[in-house]
């Protein structure tokens, strides 16, 4: 009996496909539900694969058996499936984006709002030209943060338009849905991808290959030897989307602890130095490096978080889940 293959970096246990089906959900957040429910029923271009499906099954039952005797019928079912799974996971992995850009907006406008106090705390009357000089050269860095917080706009604003067309609704309604939201907490756990050959049954585009090829027993041996080969090509495909996916998550995870420590000792750092301004010993230069370092880390802590949760839909959409895969718990 061969032993059973797992993915690197993979638990052990087996995957709950009742809760791949609808993985979104596990995430809490009532907000991202309502998006990916609005992108399943009004999303343009999953409703135009829905019509193709029901206009290349006419008359046939639906079920996999029947639909594996019509060509056509399987091709259209197996992509309206696999539209389903990637417009869920780009919902989501949007949704991510937008939450991720307005709270590093957020800490771009506390480092602006910060550093433009210290630098007005700096401009007290002097006859020191080499301290006028140095405090020119920190002004600098003011205009920087500015275009920072213009970038980021930009990208949260473009976004916002992309989450808008993946669920139907206006711009100005998702905004004010989404507006104020900041991302949770980090990562700390690797949800359970089951084994590889569970993608067989799970993927909609490998399931239908595999009954495609299934079907078609007085074909020429040609042409079974080369559907056998992008059969196995689209596997060994989909288990890299995971195995990457999991090692990004892997990464992103390890990762978080070290840019939490890091924000939090800048940010130790610079009230330290403004207790020792209060009690009239003021070192302005290191004030502002440390306020700017400080931000920094915080951004950065910001990115890796969003890239953790970037890596569980990206092992979601891998997996094939988001829609009614028929494979019981038991098999996977």
């Amino acid at each position: 009996m061969e032993p059973i293959r797992r993915f690197h970096n993979a638990t052990q246990h087996e995957t709950d496909e009742s809760a791949l089906q609808v993985w979104w959900q596990t995430f809490g957040d009532a907000v991202l539900n309502r998006f990916v429910e609005a992108c399943l029923k009004q999303n343009a271009e999953l409703s135009l694969a829905s019509l193709r499906v029901a206009e290349a099954c006419v008359g046939l039952t639906r079920t996999l058996e029947d639909m594996a005797t019509q060509p056509d019928c399987l091709k259209a079912w197996s992509l309206f499936h696999s539209l389903r799974v990637r417009l869920v996971a780009a919902t989501a992995r949007t949704y991510v984006d937008v939450l991720a850009l307005q709270e590093r907006l957020l800490c771009a406008d506390l480092a602006i709002r910060h550093q433009s106090g210290l630098l007005q705390y700096g401009r007290a009357p002097t006859t020191d030209r080499a301290f006028d000089a140095n405090h020119s050269a920190q002004a600098a860095d003011l205009p920087e943060l500015h275009l920072h917080r213009v970038r980021l706009q930009g990208e949260r604003d473009a976004a916002l338009a992309g989450l808008a067309w993946l669920v139907g609704e206006p711009l100005d309604l998702v905004l004010a849905r989404i507006d104020g939201r900041l991302l949770p907490p980090p990562i700390s756990a690797i949800p359970a991808p089951g084994t590889p050959d569970s993608l067989e049954l799970r993927r909609p585009d490998l399931l239908a290959t595999a009954l495609q090829s299934g079907s078609q027993q007085s074909q020429d041996v040609h042409q079974a030897r080369v559907d056998a080969i992008r059969h196995e090509q689209a596997f060994d495909r989909a288990v890299c989307e995971v195995e990457r996916a999991l090692a990004v998550l892997t990464a992103a995870i390890g990762e978080s602890r070290p840019a939490r420590a890091a924000a939090l000792s800048a940010g130790n750092r610079a009230s330290a130095l403004v207790q020792k301004m209060r009690t009239g010993q003021p070192d302005h230069e290191a004030m502002l490096h440390a306020n700017r370092l400080y931000h920094a880390h915080c951004d950065r802590e910001i990115e890796v978080r969003a890239r953790g949760y970037r890596a569980l839909v990206d092992l979601y959409e891998a997996l094939g889940a988001g829609w009614p895969a028929p494979i019981e718990a038991a098999e996977a």
